[in-house]
């Protein structure tokens, strides 16, 4: 019973810990977004164009002038400047009006860029993009990290030989090359020399709408990017977990277990993979995020049509809405990794709950 009540003390400490953490980085946004009266421009903007399609809808309005129309709009627009607070100071009245729409991912309407149902909701972009970006960084990375951990434990017990001085370097050389380069490489290879596998895309133009049919065009699709994303980084994976295995397998205890006669299977389960699965999980979960963030460029390499694609597109067009949003969903998806990170942490080595109750 201590056990349980004391890991949901510390699990509510870290998460209310994360959670202001995720308020001052939304405040911040806020702040930058607001540089030179930006964001009240962004909101006036959106209360313009809302009022404009009511009365370009609404029957009522036929009967009105262009001139009478546009007085109408001028005069609710007014309206709404002042029962929003725009003739009192951004700080405090409008900040925390925003900083509450931002935190319940309330982020208006884009300016330009709009579902494919139609919605101009930033929310509703953001969603239908977002799942894409999270399938291919979140399997290439994990794959990435698991071939790496595997190659580690195959040179980590030869340290010093041939393949071991033939496989870091070759790490690190994968490792330092960007990975839209490596798309790009991949592309010529696959793509338009050998012809096996489509450049970029996500579907093929008249894909069937049957599950099946359209998942394994996806599949086919998603195999590319995937391949030149596991390449690109798999080299970190290894030269990263071959230092720490190889600094394992030096430690007394592994020495001592190898002097009792253990199964190297054995070993390995026991005393070196229990070990190094606390910076295993941490750097997996936190790749997971950034890989994520770093998007853009192999998302546009690809033409995947992601939350990367989706940020080139808003900055290169100027919808700072969802440029806003896209960084606050950012922020909202690292702290979640940090509460999973903790509560799976929590779980594979309790020597961490002892040392942080």
């Amino acid at each position: 019973m201590f056990f349980f009540v004391s890991v949901i003390r510390f699990l509510v400490y870290r998460s209310i810990s994360i959670i202001v953490a995720v308020v001052l980085a939304t405040s911040i946004t806020i702040y930058v977004a607001n540089w030179g009266g930006k964001l009240d421009q962004i909101i006036l903007s959106q209360i313009e164009f809302e009022i404009s399609q009511q009365v370009a809808t609404n029957p009522a309005f036929r009967g009105l002038s262009e001139e009478e129309k546009a007085q109408y709009i001028r005069t609710q627009v007014e309206l709404y400047k002042k029962a929003l607070g725009f003739d009192s100071p951004f700080f405090p009245d409008r900040f925390f009006k925003y900083l509450w729409k931002y935190l319940t991912l309330d982020f208006g309407n884009a300016f330009f860029i709009h579902a494919k149902s139609g919605s101009l909701k930033v929310i509703d972009v953001i969603a239908e993009r977002l799942p894409y970006t999270v399938i291919l960084f979140t399997t290439a990375t994990l794959l990435s990290a698991l071939l790496g951990l595997f190659i580690a434990f195959i040179v980590s017990k030869k340290a010093l030989t041939v393949l071991d001085k033939v496989i870091t370097p070759l790490s690190f050389t994968t490792y330092v090359l960007p990975t839209w380069f490596m798309g790009i490489f991949a592309i010529l290879i696959f793509a338009y020399t050998l012809k096996i596998l489509p450049p970029g895309g996500m579907f093929s133009p008249g894909v069937p709408e049957e599950p099946l049919p359209r998942l394994i065009d996806f599949l086919w699709h998603l195999t590319l990017p995937l391949t030149a994303w596991i390449i690109s980084t798999f080299g970190y994976w290894t030269y990263v977990f071959r230092s720490m295995l190889t600094q394992l397998y030096e430690e007394d205890f592994v020495k001592a277990a190898y002097a009792r006669g253990l199964p190297p299977q054995m070993i390995d389960r026991r005393y070196v993979l229990r070990n190094v699965m606390p910076p295993f999980i941490t750097l997996v979960s936190l790749s997971l995020v950034f890989s994520i963030a770093g998007a853009p460029i192999t998302e546009y390499v690809f033409n995947w049509e992601g939350l990367g694609g989706l940020l080139l597109a808003a900055a290169s067009v100027g919808d700072a809405p969802i440029v806003i949003g896209s960084t606050i969903i950012f922020a909202y998806l690292l702290a979640i990794t940090v509460i999973i990170l903790e509560i799976v942490y929590a779980i594979v080595d309790p020597r961490i709950r002892a040392e942080r109750k």
